[in-house]
């Protein structure tokens, strides 16, 4: 009861500020292979703004997390758009080191659009299947997002490391049999602290941000009739991994850089998580 209590807490007042949320305990550890089978039919917590529910265990080695989205909306802005997660071993909110998987890739809302009509076309009608839209998204992400984004973790120096590697870093995602997307994290708990846990250390909390990329709208220019004008991208291109929205130039002048969408901002969540030691 009382941790069905702490998650409500979380539900609702997670857009305020760092809530307290507990971990659940897992006595085996978990397998990363992108199947939700190991977690519970029930996701506990929910990010305002991002569409998607996650959850996490914990044991004395390893933090797991798992993403779930089961919107085509929500499904596209994550693999497109990226999700960092931020670590701060104080319990607080300081971004100094963290992860970036999907890290965000070079696209920008117009041509999110275009890879949706082109899917309408090869449908032959103007409302493909949530199944033929999904099948798309996983044609445009599957040769993109092979790599975890390391930011300033302790005792790794590569940029970029491989979903599965010798760090014991792992992450892996999946669609299931009615195309809903689910994206799980192995997080050695020594990968955070920068050492083996204590017994001491694993009673203390740690701060966990989620960090959901913008979405660049479309680029749009005014001023002597110039037209849109976006520059070509593969869906393998990363650029800079964290890209924000550009804002209006002065009145008067012309806009060309991309607009500023509300729906489509950055969207961060902190958990001020106590993990569950047995």
């Amino acid at each position: 009861m009382k941790k069905l209590l702490l998650a409500l807490s979380i539900v609702l007042c997670l857009p305020a500020m760092a809530q307290d949320a507990l971990s659940s305990w897992t006595a085996q550890p978990l397998t990363i292979d992108g199947n939700p089978a190991e977690w519970p039919q029930f996701f506990r917590f929910y990010a305002p703004g991002t569409r998607f529910q996650f959850d996490v265990m914990n044991d004395k080695s390893n933090l797991y997390v798992c993403v779930r989205a089961t919107e085509m909306e929500s499904q596209a802005r994550l693999m497109h758009s990226g999700l960092t997660f931020w670590f701060d071993p104080a319990g607080k909110k300081k971004q100094k080191e963290g992860l970036s998987f999907p890290v965000k890739l070079d696209h920008t809302a117009d041509e999110i659009s275009r890879g949706e009509n082109t899917g309408r076309r090869q449908a032959g009608d103007g409302a493909p299947s949530l199944h033929k839209r999904v099948s798309g998204l996983k044609e445009r992400v599957v040769f993109a997002q092979t790599a975890i984004k390391n930011i300033n973790l302790p005792g790794i120096t590569e940029p970029l490391l491989p979903l599965t590697n010798a760090n014991g870093l792992n992450v892996a995602y999946g669609w299931d049999s009615i195309d809903i997307l689910f994206v799980e994290y192995q997080i050695p708990l020594a990968v955070i602290l920068g050492h083996a846990p204590t017994a001491a250390e694993l009673q203390k909390p740690i701060g966990l941000g989620l960090d959901v990329g913008a979405i660049e709208a479309p680029t749009r220019s005014g001023g002597n009739g110039g037209g849109p004008s976006t520059s070509p991208t593969g869906a393998g291109n990363n650029r800079g991994m964290g890209g924000r929205p550009g804002g209006m130039t002065g009145q008067g002048q012309t806009m060309s850089g991309p607009s500023y969408d509300p729906a489509g901002a950055e969207q961060k969540t902190w958990l001020k998580l106590h993990l569950d030691v047995k």
